[in-house]
């Protein structure tokens, strides 16, 4: 499971997506929480890479009520640039101009022009820390 640290006095968490080598990707997102074994959406919205590369989408979401949510992402791709069979696709969270949270996935992606597209999907669950919490020493039994 994946994890992403929010501060819950910090600001809003903004969501940014990056796509390289002239992939095009749609990325339908989901804000949600499990509840009686349900989940249940608390915010969706849609991403796109388009000729920049680029989307971002800043979460409407209290944070003081993030805990043990999670954002969940589903993506579908093609690659338009000829000879490109490969694309990374980077989605980053970040807090105050901070990034707290980052996923790089490298997929081959067929052509567009042949009606194809890979599909993949991932999630983060969200944790509420504090600046004066000591999440790292969570790697001291390692010493």
């Amino acid at each position: 499971m994946n994890f992403c640290y929010v501060n819950p006095d910090g600001g809003p968490l903004e969501v940014k997506i990056t796509v390289d080598n002239g992939a095009r990707s749609n990325w339908n997102c989901a804000h949600a929480n499990k509840e009686d074994d349900k989940w249940k959406a608390l915010e969706t919205f849609k991403l796109k890479s388009g000729d920049e590369g680029t989307d971002e989408h800043t979460l409407a979401t209290d944070l003081k009520s993030i805990d043990d949510t999670s954002l969940l992402w589903r993506v579908a791709a093609c690659g338009t640039v000829q000879g490109a069979e490969r694309a990374k696709f980077t989605i980053v969270i970040c807090q105050d101009g901070k990034e707290i949270y980052d996923k790089v996935s490298d997929r081959q992606v067929p052509a567009c022009k042949d009606n194809k597209a890979v599909q993949f999907r991932n999630m983060v669950a969200f944790k509420l820390h504090s600046d004066n919490d000591k999440k790292a020493d969570i790697w001291d039994v390692l010493s």
